[in-house]
């Protein structure tokens, strides 16, 4: 950065060839300054060399404000990165306060104590990298409108057929005044809330794997990195900034996470050497077994050496087979033992995988796509038994599920997206002819107004002894939405369209349509498609048990009702 640029009370901006250059402006600035610049935000094709250029989809500037060139020189802004303030505006406020009233909801909300506020207080300063092609073979003398459209038009035809001539990129590097900055200490103020540079953070960490863990010793070896390797013969930062120069506590935070990470990885290594050390126990007893063998050989035939006569005797070769039979028996009897061992741990470790599998089904909602009524009611039952829940029929139409039922083309709505579909390429039209809702068994009260009314009524009359309830619990519905439906689906495959787009889908629903009314034959294809909640939809109540059925209720006794009659 140039040195006679005044970034004290103007912004300024700087010309590069590359986005490395634009990034040393950005960080000398930083280091300068005083100030740290975090990413807001990033066009996809910024500082890409090899990004494919597009005139049709950008506008063609020829104002001078971009402009380096001499005369009038058309250019276009391939994308560009915009850099703000550290203390500037805080994206995630709205779910802050989203959080923060939630909280305050609670009956008794968990506090932390908050040593020191957000830093984020809306600083408006930012830096603005741009990406800038420049087309200098359609430079105008006479800057006028005229000449400019028709420039612009001859280079757009031009493009199209690569002939747009010699072109030049730039990276434009706008710089903000430090009197930009706002609601914060600016300068070496600044340096003292800031976050340490990962140069200097990677050193930490090499200093600490060497075995040096003094604070003192590791602050002596980043003044001496940041002076003579990370700037040689440039002006050093001050002392003050916590960037280049971290404090005591941010190095002791250092130190206790290397340590943490040093513990893990040693608890790691721990368990891979006890499991190869069990590995080499294993191959040390089948090797103890081989030498035992090998040595009650070595005895028999020792004997049989040691004999009178010189040649083995029937009875040694006897007693010889039947210790080799016996040692081969107790092998084999050990290998068997050790199969089964491996075998059943390795059933036990499939069991448990597929029973996570299966609660990893069921903790999350899912749907599932079926050719028949049956099929879906088995679903909805095998899921019930794996949730131990149960769900009721809230609602049902008279033509659901069956497959007589006539359709009706004009009294239903044509869908075109995937939700309901099982392809992944092309789109096919189809319509819910019906579907079915059962609800959780513990979900809302559907007699709820009729139960309080005839509970006025009780209370209201005279003889309300007569009518008390023998009720003695409350009422199992506690508004639970979980909630499972089935819908029947017609396709109708011979309409499917592969370029999905709005023309061509309201072209093929009307021809749908007009094959329907004039009752032409349309193949279709009918499924069931089962939407099954989740675990935690369920509300209100304890999960994974069954009501019990209602017991009956107990009719209060004739003759009580004469006594209570006569002594009203």
């Amino acid at each position: 950065m140039s040195a006679e640029v005044d970034i004290e009370d103007n912004s300024c901006l700087l010309f590069t060839d590359s986005i490395h250059k634009a990034t040393t402006i950005v960080e000398e600035y930083e280091r300068q300054t005083c100030s740290r610049f975090i990413s807001a935000a990033c066009s996809k094709d910024f500082g890409k060399s090899a990004v494919a250029l597009s005139i049709d989809a950008k506008k063609i500037y020829w104002n001078t404000s971009y402009n380096n060139e001499a005369g009038s020189t058309p250019y276009i802004i391939i994308g560009q990165k915009q850099l703000d303030c550290h203390h500037g505006k805080d994206p995630d406020k709205a779910k802050k306060a989203k959080y923060k009233a939630e909280k305050e909801k609670k009956d008794n909300p968990v506090s932390y104590l908050r040593v020191m506020p957000s830093k984020k207080v809306d600083c408006p300063a930012k830096i603005t990298l741009r990406d800038v092609v420049y087309f200098t073979d359609f430079k105008i003398e006479r800057d006028t409108k005229y000449h400019r459209q028709t420039k612009s038009r001859k280079l757009k035809t031009d493009f199209k057929s690569n002939k747009c001539g010699k072109i030049v990129r730039h990276i434009l590097v706008n710089l903000p005044a430090i009197n930009e900055h706002r609601n914060h200490p600016s300068g070496e103020e600044d340096g003292l809330t800031q976050r340490v540079d990962p140069n200097v953070s990677k050193k930490i960490d090499e200093l600490l794997a060497e075995g040096i863990n003094s604070v003192k010793e590791i602050q002596k070896h980043i003044e001496s990195y940041v002076t003579t390797e990370q700037f040689p013969g440039q002006s050093i930062p001050t002392p003050s900034n916590r960037r280049y120069f971290p404090n005591k506590k941010t190095i002791r935070t250092k130190i206790y996470q290397f340590m943490i990470q040093k513990k893990k990885l040693s608890a790691i290594e721990q368990e891979s050497n006890e499991r190869i050390s069990e590995e080499v126990v294993d191959n040390d007893l089948i090797a103890c077994a081989e030498v035992e063998v090998d040595n009650a050989l070595i005895a028999c035939l020792e004997e049989v050496v040691d004999n009178d006569s010189g040649a083995p005797s029937e009875e040694t070769d006897n007693n010889l087979r039947v210790h080799s039979e016996e040692l081969d028996d107790d092998a084999r009897a050990h290998s068997e033992e050790v199969d089964d061992d491996v075998r059943t741990h390795l059933e036990e470790v499939d069991d448990a995988r597929a029973r996570s599998e299966e609660v990893d089904d069921d903790t999350r909602a899912r749907s599932e796509v079926v050719d028949t009524l049956e099929q879906a009611t088995a679903i909805v039952k095998d899921y019930e038994e794996r949730t131990l829940s149960k769900f009721i029929s809230l609602s049902c139409p008279k033509d659901f599920g069956k497959s007589d039922a006539a359709l009706n083309i004009e009294a239903k709505k044509i869908y075109w997206d995937n939700s309901y579909t099982k392809e992944e390429t092309g789109s096919t039209p189809y319509i819910i002819v019906s579907q079915k809702q059962l609800e959780c068994q513990y979900g809302k009260d559907r007699d709820e107004a009729k139960k309080a009314k005839l509970k006025a009524g009780k209370e209201t009359k005279e003889d309300c002894v007569a009518h008390i309830s023998g009720r003695g619990r409350p009422s199992k519905k506690v508004d639970c939405p979980a909630k499972l439906v089935i819908r029947d689906l017609v396709y109708f495959t011979d309409f499917k369209i592969k370029d999905d787009t709005k023309y061509r889908k309201e072209r093929k629903s009307k021809e749908l349509k007009v094959a329907f009314k004039n009752k032409q034959a349309v193949r279709i294809s009918r499924h069931f498609f089962i939407n099954l909640p989740s675990t935690k939809d369920h509300r209100n109540h304890e999960f994974g048990q069954i009501a019990s059925p209602p017991t009956k209720r107990k009719q209060p006794r004739k003759k009580e009702q004469d006594i209570s009659t006569a002594e009203s």
